[in-house]
């Protein structure tokens, strides 16, 4: 089984190169990470199953977009579900968390873009056909 994942970075400037290279990929799964709406929608168009997911609400000069998780298989998705995850990582140290803090402060001046929110994960149950490999375990 080909199983491909990549993250695409949201501001990705090359979306037609990786719509190409996707479409003429010889894959079974493809899981991709920080997909735009835009590119979300285009990837709906390959004629493959097609599993999708809020991955996080991203902040760039006050202006809110969603960026999605999403998930290209040859073999029918039977359930999918997105899983939320905590923003905030109180196990950081106080230092990471300062320079975080800094950062996002830059928003206020149109310098950077703030961080995340409402982040998710995906899962997706992929039905493969046929007898249940050996290597499966229940």
């Amino acid at each position: 089984m080909k199983i491909y994942s990549w993250n695409m970075l949201c501001k990705n400037r090359d979306l037609d190169r990786a719509f190409e290279f996707i479409s003429k990929s010889d894959f079974d799964i493809f899981c991709l990470q920080e997909v735009p709406k835009e590119f979300l929608e285009k990837l709906a168009t390959l004629p493959y199953n097609i599993s999708h997911a809020v991955e996080s609400h991203l902040f760039i000069h006050r202006e809110e977009s969603k960026i999605f998780n999403v998930i290209l298989s040859r073999y029918p998705i039977v359930r999918s579900q997105e899983i939320a995850l905590d923003y905030y990582e109180p196990t950081l140290p106080w230092r990471s968390r300062f320079i975080a803090h800094i950062i996002n402060s830059l928003q206020d001046l149109q310098i950077w873009a703030k961080g995340l929110g409402n982040r998710h994960a995906q899962y997706a149950d992929i039905e493969l056909g046929g007898p249940t490999p050996d290597w499966v375990s229940d």
